[in-house]
């Protein structure tokens, strides 16, 4: 956890969530291939399982780290172990 929780995590706008989705961005990485429909679809699944392979770990961890420096948290027998 405390590897990732030093890991920035990456700013992504709901726009470029969008656009990602639509396939828009395919062509930055598959540029000089001819794309059908069914194989961007599959692209599109790549690369987005490729940044939440990368990006969620960070994330968790951040999560986490928050969560932990909450005062009162650690207290409370809902939340103990």
């Amino acid at each position: 956890i405390t590897h990732y929780a030093h890991e920035p995590q990456t700013s992504v706008s709901l726009q470029a969530l969008m656009r990602t989705g639509r396939g828009e961005y395919l062509h930055k990485t598959f540029a000089e291939e001819k794309l059908e429909r069914h194989a961007a679809t599959e692209l599109v699944l790549i690369q987005v399982a490729g940044f939440l392979r990368r990006e969620l770990p960070i994330r968790l961890a951040h999560r986490i780290r928050d969560l932990e420096g909450i005062p009162l948290l650690k207290d409370m027998a809902s939340i103990q172990l």
